[in-house]
């Protein structure tokens, strides 16, 4: 059996559950890994203070956020990345909008 987590005094941490778990992570816009790398058993080690987080993956919208770490604690993040039209989905609404002769 693991060991239970325990933060340091002087260390927080972050797990990411996310969907999709193949998102890339960056704190304070340096890649970090996958989400699926920071949540069990995995994690984000991370000293006291306030940190920007974004998961982004193509084809999905890009999640940003900050949060602050504090000393001991574990933090779980939940995240769901939203899926963006494709392009082919576009054209075909776009395609439906009537345009007049004046391009209204």
């Amino acid at each position: 059996m693991p060991a239970p987590i325990s933060p340091g005094p002087d260390r927080g941490l972050l797990r990411l559950r996310a969907d999709p778990p193949d998102a890339e992570v960056l704190v304070n816009g340096v890649t970090q890994g996958l989400a699926s790398d920071f949540f069990a058993p995995g994690y984000l080690e991370l000293e006291p203070g306030l940190y920007r987080i974004e998961l982004r993956k193509v084809g999905y919208a890009s999640f940003r956020s900050e949060i602050v770490v504090s000393p001991e604690v574990i933090e779980t993040l939940p995240v769901r990345l939203r899926k963006l039209p494709s392009l082919e989905r576009d054209r075909e609404d776009l395609e439906r909008i009537p345009i007049d002769s004046e391009g209204r």
